[in-house]
């Protein structure tokens, strides 16, 4: 039985007609809360109502300390708010035909000892459990406050899922939210977060700390009550690496311009996508690296998006209606502008301006805001780009047609580099990778995407537990045959396959078969371990995907196989280990992560694999021989995926643990992969190796910050040539690639197409003096021996003398200095590789 008494003791040292907003204690039994207002006072809600219209009349200008607003004044608001809905509200009824699976299904799930936790540990959080009622008269505020943070988890360690059934919440105050939460709401019937005229801070969800691997989806924030004289925000976010926002609904108010849905703070990656943004001043604001924001609806809005600063964003399959600016790509207060943008696939209609640089300038150094631009729709547009010096830049004069191609920033064709800034030849699209478009939206078939595997259509009886196999996932139990016997469940297709909340160990490879289905809950962890994983010159699969051959299918409106919400690691010395081999022809891979070492539990911390500069092999400390495999049999659809070897560890003591490889692509139909971070490889994070036919959009990639000590391939010198591609290491010259891992190689591979490119060495022998002066490596990129349609655009790089090199040919990363967040990043806007093949 959860029972809920927040505030009570901390309002009774309050005024007393502010004591009657302590909420009442609730008990699970209960099932609602009775609402503040009836225990107070006409008198006691008036001076609530003169504390709340003196705070917002102040509120006009944004400010820090809105967002932790004082105690007094929470308690204020939330009486408030229950005073208006009361008079002005109906109570909401829930309809409980077509539940989503998620609410009914049991939750077995736990966060083990064994690996941080404790066995008393709630994972799955229902916030009606809480004492939440989502009537839209009762203040919901604290009862899902308290449903976040229960069990201590403002450290960021502890994961949760934070459910909303579908329902009206009545938010006063805002949310914090730590790193490592879900908040999903009912995906059939979305539920509403209904900010109340009374709510006193700036924003509703306000993310704690860098948020690795926080995730919305399925609900909607609805501010068109708000103070229409203040900021109001729906979610300040501060995401990084693995975290998601699908499917959210945010609501302004028509005629304001101060409703924002979200403002990033610094942020760094992560998937928007499937969202409608309406009626707001703005849809994003701020300063953000690395984001795909993809199949988004803006209506209404002043402007679409506003990045302030930041590099390689990617905007895709995106439509804008009813907007002064769609894009604005500029910074504020003279800052450095952002950098590296892309625009594809997206319609704009009746739009004043489409898209707003900042002022351009062909020398490096001097922050031109590189920008592609590809494949819009115009309908009712009056400008299409413009700059921020008034100068139109393309034109619109008939308000219709479309934008096939134009580009600004330094452009290589033919392994030449020129200043580009105007419209430039297409890129000739691989059909198979493609969708809709044409005559009703942009003029060329689309990029595909797919919308996040969450079985919204699935049923409750459809769900079979790892658990009920007789899985522990109590991170020291051998899970190996109960794992590998939940999978099998769902060879025929017949089932879904829940993995509880849990750490899994295995000690043999687990296949999933062809027809799987598979969604995890809080990143459920399944650990590679034991004498199999240990042999560096014997790679095994933790998971194998099918098996070669295989191909897979669409049924029921659902791709298979389709994998979400696991992170796969290992335990101990697990130098031949592979995260993931994919060997199926289509389904999809999304929000799953291959993160080795670090964790409590896993043998692989400071204790073990203490950080050094040293070339003395250390064969515990060998943890992986490549991260995500996809075989030349295989292909499909894969989103928001982080493949990383720890720099630190639980503690936040620095580690030096050796992965050989991250991700081989040896893929021949169409392959997607959207949203991937590839980190702190020894030989390579990204290979794309006798490949075709593959669409990348905003990839980051990471070299070791031990590196070049031991300088590649050590570790693993006795083990190159164990996979397909595996670089040479003929050592002599500036792009032998023997001092540091490579970023990426593509190589004899054709039809590729990657946008928003982000590479970075930011450390050598673990010291950061290297990186503005271009000397933590020699190089990024290499390719080499290629067919036809090998493209690189928008890519970005920092630390490295060369930014790539081309069948032999160098690109000078000094050549292209951007200057971006005062830092020496490099841009390149399109780099074609030469045909040599």
């Amino acid at each position: 039985m959860v029972r809920f008494t927040p505030l009570v003791a901390l309002l009774s040292s309050l005024p007393l007609f502010l004591q009657v907003s302590a909420i009442p204690l609730i008990t699970r039994d209960q099932g609602v809360s009775a609402p503040l207002v009836r225990k107070a006072s006409q008198q006691d809600i008036e001076h609530a109502r003169d504390l709340i219209r003196d705070t917002l009349a102040s509120l006009s200008v944004p400010s820090e300390a809105r967002s932790q607003s004082s105690l007094e004044l929470r308690a204020a608001a939330a009486l408030v708010a229950e005073a208006d809905a009361a008079a002005t509200s109906t109570p909401f009824v829930a309809k409980r035909a077509n539940t989503y699976w998620l609410e009914n299904i049991e939750h077995k799930g736990s966060f083990p000892r064994a690996w941080g936790g404790n066995s008393a540990y709630r994972v799955f959080r229902n916030v009606k459990d809480y004492g939440a009622v989502g009537d839209g008269v009762t203040d919901d505020t604290e009862a899902i406050k308290y449903a976040i943070s229960e069990g201590g988890r403002n450290t960021g360690v502890k994961p949760a899922v934070v459910y909303f059934p579908q329902g009206k919440y009545l938010i006063s105050a805002s949310l914090d939210v730590y790193t490592n939460t879900q908040v999903i709401g009912d995906s059939n019937t979305l539920p509403q977060l209904q900010i109340a005229p009374s709510f006193v801070d700036d924003v509703v969800f306000n993310t704690v700390g860098a948020q690795w691997f926080g995730h919305f989806r399925a609900i909607q924030i609805n501010m068109d009550n708000g103070n229409d004289e203040s900021i109001l925000t729906g979610i300040r976010w501060r995401g990084g690496e693995g975290s998601s926002v699908h499917r959210v609904v945010f609501w302004g108010k028509s005629g304001t311009n101060v409703k924002r849905g979200i403002h990033f703070d610094n942020a760094t990656g992560g998937v928007f996508s499937g969202g409608w943004y309406k009626d707001l001043g703005l849809g994003f604001y701020g300063s953000i690296s690395n984001g795909l924001f993809r199949s988004l609806s803006f209506a209404g809005c002043k402007t679409a998006a506003h990045i302030t600063s930041g590099i390689e964003n990617v905007f895709a399959g995106n439509y804008v209606v009813d907007s002064d600016t769609a894009f604005r790509l500029h910074s504020e207060n003279g800052g450095p502008n952002p950098s590296s943008f892309t625009l594809l696939d997206t319609l704009l209609q009746n739009v004043g301006t489409g898209v707003l640089l900042g002022a351009l300038d062909k020398h490096p150094g001097n922050d031109t805001p590189g920008t592609s631009l590809e494949n819009l729709g115009l309908r009712f547009v009056d400008r299409t780009v413009a700059d921020t010096l008034g100068a139109t830049l393309v034109p619109n004069p008939t308000r219709t047609g479309s934008l096939r191609h134009w580009a600004v920033g330094p452009v290589y064709k033919n392994g030449e580099r020129t200043y580009f800034s105007g419209n430039t030849s297409e890129y000739p699209r691989e059909s198979t990778l493609l969708g809709g478009g044409g005559a009703a939206g942009p003029p060329l078939d689309t990029y595909n995407g797919r919308t996040y595997p969450d079985f919204e259509s699935a049923t409750v009886d459809q769900f079979v537990h790892i658990r009920d196999y007789g899985a522990k996932g109590d991170g020291t139990t051998d899970d190996t045959k109960a794992v590998q016997s939940a999978f099998d469940a769902t060879a025929d297709g017949s089932k879904y396959l829940y993995v509880d909340a849990g750490v899994y160990l295995v000690s043999d490879t687990i296949v999933v078969p062809l027809k799987a289905r598979v969604a995890g809950e809080a990143l459920a962890t399944i650990v590679g371990t034991g004498d199999l994983f240990s042999q560096a010159d014997s790679a095994k699969a933790i998971l194998r995907v099918g098996n070669v051959g295989d191909v897979g299918g669409y049924d029921q409106a659902l791709h298979y196989p389709s994998i979400s919400g696991l992170t796969i690691t290992t335990k101990g010395n697990t130098a031949g280990a592979v995260g993931i081999e994919w060997n199926v022809q289509g389904g999809d891979l999304t929000n799953v992560h291959i993160k080795i070492g670090g964790s409590d539990g896993s043998l692989q911390t400071a204790t073990q694999c203490p950080a050094t500069i040293s070339d003395t092999d250390r064969p515990k400390c060998r943890v992986a021989a490549a991260l995500l495999h996809i075989t030349p049999s295989g292909s499909g659809y894969f989103e928001s995926i982080v493949l990383s070897t720890a720099e630190t560890d639980f503690q936040n003591k620095a580690v030096a643990l050796y992965t050989a490889r991250g991700l081989l692509v040896e893929s021949q139909k169409a392959t997607w992969l959207y949203s991937i971070t590839a980190k702190n490889a020894v030989l390579y994070q990204y290979n794309i190796n006798r490949a075709q036919n593959i669409a990348g959009l905003a990839l980051t990639a990471k070299t070791p910050a031990f590196q070049p000590t031991p300088a590649a391939p050590a570790p693993f010198a006795a083990q190159v040539g164990l996979f397909a591609g595996d670089p040479s290491y003929s050592c002599g010259n500036d792009f032998d690639g023997c001092d540091s891992a490579w970023a990426g190689l593509v190589r004899n591979s054709q039809q590729v197409f990657l946008s928003g490119v982000n590479s970075y060495a930011s450390y050598a022998n673990i010291d950061e003096a290297c990186v503005d002066g271009y000397s933590c490596q020699k190089a990024l990129w290499s390719l080499a021996g290629n067919k036809s349609n090998v493209r690189l655009q928008q890519f970005a790089t920092m630390g490295a003398q060369y930014s790539l090199v081309s069948d032999g040919k160098g690109v000078k990363a000094s050549d292209n200095w951007l200057n971006a967040s005062g830092r020496k990043w490099s841009q390149v806007t399109i780099f074609d590789a030469v045909a040599t093949a």
